[in-house]
């Protein structure tokens, strides 16, 4: 699970549930200013009866409308089942993925 707030903390954070990490891509300073407010995040398909997750589950997704989460899963090229996400983050201008 993932807290977020979109005023650098000034207001209470929420939660994204099934998420491990969350990035703003105008977080950036390479990003230009007038970027709308994309995010991505790292996200579980499916969790176990513990609430544990795998790495098998893990995917990139990427949300225009943030935060009511209308969540695109992002294919990164390889297809449909784009799974492992191991690492993601912003540098630069450029979001890295590590599966």
């Amino acid at each position: 699970q993932t807290y977020y707030t979109k005023e650098d903390s000034a207001t209470r954070p929420l939660l994204l549930s099934e998420t491990s990490r969350c990035q703003f891509a105008h977080r950036s300073k390479d990003f230009k200013h007038e970027a709308h407010s994309d995010h991505s995040c790292v996200t579980f398909d499916t969790s176990n009866v513990d609430g544990s997750h795998t790495l098998s589950s893990s995917r990139l997704f990427s949300c225009t409308d943030f935060p009511n989460q209308d969540r695109k899963v992002e294919d990164l090229g390889i297809g449909k089942n784009a799974k492992g996400v191991i690492a993601f983050v912003i540098a630069s201008k450029y979001a890295v993925v590590a599966l």
